[in-house]
């Protein structure tokens, strides 16, 4: 809307003309009323400072602005570093250490009741002369009141009480230019106090001995029977 102002000379209302009717001054450029607000604006928003209209500028200051840095992604934590994994294995290894323990204490209580087993071996030398002349190596066997000693004859082990522990077999007989030598061995023997030791008959009797002295002997026997 256009206001026509007022003569500067005389005050007369020029109403749109281009100079004062009463004394010919020639009337000033006419100024834009801002309808809404009621008064020239000053402030547009799009108004142009240095040639720059504002909004450009706006947006070229946040262009200008540095991005904000992205957040480091998080790195997920080795397997070794105490994990559910790590955890069970540490419990397991808590359970399996007392086992362990445990059985240890059993094995040492098993061998102290007698559980512990030897194996007895040894040779037989049966002196006769009835092998005069004949050659070392030679398979030989007994004879007349020692036809019990022979290949397959049985070695029994008994306990104190006279219980049978073990038992084995004499192996063939061979000649060592002294005698016939037949060899023995006798599994699975268990703990005992003492032991009895019959080769062959059992009416021939028995050698004893203690546990400390298989124990000392470790477990060998050199026997002897027949002319001395």
């Amino acid at each position: 809307m256009e206001i026509a102002p007022p003569c500067a000379q005389c005050g007369t209302p020029l109403r749109g003309k281009a100079f004062c009717t009463t004394c010919g001054t020639p009337a000033p450029a006419p100024a834009t009323v801002d309808q809404t607000a009621g008064h020239a604006p000053s402030d547009a928003p799009d108004r142009v400072t240095d040639g720059v209209p504002a909004l450009a500028r706006a947006v070229a200051a946040t262009a200008a602005q540095p991005p904000m840095a992205a957040a480091p992604p998080q790195e997920s934590a080795p397997p070794w570093s105490g994990g559910p994994t790590v955890a069970a294995l540490r419990t397991r290894t808590n359970v399996i250490a007392p086992l362990v323990l445990v059985a240890l204490l059993l094995s040492g209580w098993a061998i102290w009741r007698g559980v512990e087993q030897h194996t007895v071996s040894g040779t037989v030398l049966l002196v006769d002369s009835a092998y005069f002349g004949l050659a070392p190596g030679r398979t030989c066997s007994g004879e007349l009141g020692y036809d019990d000693l022979r290949a397959g004859a049985q070695v029994i082990l008994t306990d104190g009480d006279g219980e049978t522990l073990s038992t084995g077999r004499l192996s063939r007989g061979e000649f060592d230019g002294l005698g016939c030598v037949f060899s023995f061995e006798v599994e699975d023997v268990p703990r005992a106090e003492f032991y009895g030791v019959s080769v062959a008959s059992v009416s021939r009797g028995h050698l004893q001995y203690s546990y400390d002295e298989l124990t000392e002997a470790d477990w060998s026997l050199q026997l002897s029977i027949g002319d001395d």
